[in-house]
């Protein structure tokens, strides 16, 4: 199961960048979503450093911006590439996986921002990134795990609350309707920063959130997931031979095939908790401006697409993804997150 990628990018002229209108719009019809959507304004240096960065962010970010820059001015940019693709799980990937997951940790909105941001001159950053992640993926023992790949993919881990949610009947192609979720966030286990600044031209939003500074308070968040989603798992050959998870009476909790239960009630109810891992998805991307994005949960290859719920301080792991049984205290299950953080961050310590 493959989820259908969400952002696509609109190009502009610079002079129509500069102009009073928006150079481009989260509400196209051509676009998949229409909730609210976060702006991250294209304002990082590059690269993004600071003094009070952490030392291991700092030479990440500068390791990263020299082999960009080296790479166009030598001409050398497929070597840098198949570099990278040919290392095994040695000590040179190891210690990269350690700077970027520390990077993304410290900043989660200027990393990516900075993926698609510099000026020319550079080998793109997103390209480099995701050949790194490839990389690793294929050479990393535990890449075919569910677990692995959303401690070190995600860019925001958190335990939440939901506040309330909105369903909306999506006017794209590729999903019939999408709910977005505002939070609490009840506990950050990875990702510091959060985007607060957000567009208010699309045509829904959650209620309450709209202020006349277009700010949203830094213990909330918007997340956003389309209900046709196909839960499942691809790793070991499980395909979407699905587990129903069902409450103490037996009852079905969830529709076992997509993020809806019986009930036609979305994965997302307002009053309960979940595990969730996220990421950023771009809508639109105004060149020298500011990119549009959502933030989405990551994995589609969990049962829970990601979004592991919790009862009576239990976390329901329906695909044992983390290999501590289906049924979880939450203590023990963020602890096992945090354990699997710590062996990326501190190797070679």
């Amino acid at each position: 199961m493959k989820r259908i990628a969400i952002g696509i990018f609109i190009s502009c002229f610079f002079a129509y960048c500069l102009s009073a209108q928006e150079p481009c719009n989260p509400t196209s019809k051509n676009l998949l979503y229409y909730t609210l959507n976060f702006v991250l304004d294209s304002s990082v240096g590059y690269p993004p450093l600071h003094t009070d960065m952490p030392y291991d962010v700092m030479i990440g970010y500068i390791a990263l911006d020299s082999a960009a820059r080296t790479a166009i001015s030598t001409h050398k940019a497929p070597q840098l590439f198949e570099f990278i693709d040919r290392q095994t799980y040695n000590d040179t990937l190891r210690t990269i996986m350690r700077y970027r997951y520390k990077m993304i940790d410290y900043n989660p909105v200027v990393y990516y921002d900075y993926l698609y941001g510099p000026p020319d001159g550079y080998v793109p950053m997103v390209n480099i990134d995701r050949a790194l992640t490839v990389a690793i993926g294929k050479s990393n023992p535990l890449h075919q795990t569910v677990a692995f790949d959303e401690v070190f993919n995600a860019y925001w881990i958190l335990h939440i609350r939901v506040d309330d949610t909105l369903r909306i009947k999506d006017r794209g192609l590729s999903c019939e309707a999408v709910t977005a979720a505002s939070v609490d966030i009840l506990d950050t286990i990875k990702g510091r920063v959060f985007p607060m600044r957000y567009s208010n031209i699309q045509p829904y939003s959650m209620p309450g959130t709209i202020n006349p500074e277009n700010v949203y308070p830094s213990n909330k968040l918007i997340i956003q997931y389309c209900n046709e989603w196909r839960r499942g798992n691809i790793y070991g050959n499980q395909g979407d031979q699905l587990v129903t998870l069902v409450d103490s009476n037996g009852a079905p909790l969830y529709n076992p095939y997509t993020l809806v239960d019986s009930n036609d009630v979305t994965w997302l109810k307002p009053g309960k908790e979940y595990i969730v891992f996220l990421h950023p998805e771009i809508v639109c991307i105004s060149p020298f401006i500011a990119m549009y994005i959502s933030i989405d949960p990551y994995s589609g290859e969990s049962f829970s697409e990601g979004m592991y719920p919790i009862e009576n301080g239990i976390v329901f792991d329906e695909g044992n993804e983390f290999g501590l049984g289906q049924y979880v205290p939450v203590s023990e299950f963020k602890n096992n997150i945090r354990q699997r953080i710590n062996e990326i961050i501190h190797y070679g310590e």
